[in-house]
């Protein structure tokens, strides 16, 4: 739900009763209250809707196409699948595009072989959603007195008492840039072979490939507002995973009479992951 924030007028009206309070006379004076960059007069021409201004209506949508075919021995099944899932949050989204292919093969009467894999690149935008200048400030220390610009275009910035340098939601909403790319790649190979009546044994092999990038961008118009810093810092965190897993396995089934059955099962497992930091 929405939630409850005091407008312009609202907020003027309780910090006029608090100086009051106070026993203080004449025109309030808002510094005295730790709000800077502001006079009393020209608080009275802003009346910002903080909520308004960084969120949005999400639109989440998704598309699929699957196709599949089987044959005597042979069977495939393939898919492919696009998500864009906005949140109510401006410039937060999560767009994903993933690929599957199957097939199992009947080599023998006894012995069948099966293979699977799979692509999927997902791409998060992101967006500092607590205190340290995102959303959380638009319930916290955004007041409805504070324009988003100034009068010559540039950002108004504000004292954020938690994070402990001058911000604005939507400036770091507009020029902070946080993506996360992901990539990965599940892959396996199978073979079923019945020794016996009774008796079947199976093997596979699993490899999993996952490659994971954050960056950041921060420029120099939000930095100098934070700092002294004049040109932009861009960082990428990085790395990239490989899982291997290979099993044997083998069951015997043994049916005792109508009512009782005996399964009995052994295998053997191994398994390794590789991780490097780019």
């Amino acid at each position: 739900a929405r939630p409850k924030l005091v407008s312009r007028d609202e907020f003027l009206q309780l910090y006029e009763e608090a100086w009051i309070n106070d026993g203080r006379v004449g025109k309030p004076d808002l510094s005295v209250g730790g709000i800077t960059g502001i006079t009393w007069d020209d608080a009275h021409n802003n009346n910002t809707d903080w909520y308004s201004a960084t969120t949005q209506t999400g639109v989440r949508h998704q598309h699929d196409i699957t196709l599949s075919k089987g044959w005597d021995k042979f069977n495939v099944f393939s898919s492919v699948s696009y998500l864009k899932n906005e949140t109510f949050i401006r410039g937060n989204s999560y767009e994903r595009i993933s690929t599957r292919f199957n097939m199992d093969y009947q080599i023998l009467k006894n012995l069948k072989a099966s293979f699977g894999t799979s692509f999927t690149s997902g791409l998060n935008n992101r967006i500092y959603s607590g205190w340290s200048g995102g959303f959380g400030l638009v319930m916290s220390s955004a007041l409805p007195i504070y324009p988003v610009r100034n009068p010559d275009g540039t950002y108004f910035t504000f004292n954020n008492s938690d994070a402990g340098f001058r911000t604005n939601p939507v400036m770091m909403q507009d020029l902070y840039k946080w993506e996360t790319r992901e990539l990965r790649s599940i892959n396996s190979m199978s073979l079923d072979y019945q020794v016996l009546k009774n008796l079947t044994v199976r093997a596979q092999g699993n490899y999993d490939y996952q490659n994971i990038a954050d960056d950041n961008f921060s420029p120099a118009e939000l930095l100098r507002a934070t700092r002294a810093d004049t040109t932009g810092i861009a960082r990428r965190d990085a790395n990239h995973t490989n899982n291997y897993n290979y099993t044997i396995q083998a069951t015997y089934n043994y049916n005792i009479n109508k009512f009782n059955s005996l399964s009995v099962t052994g295998g053997f497992e191994r398994q390794r992951s590789v991780k490097n930091d780019v």
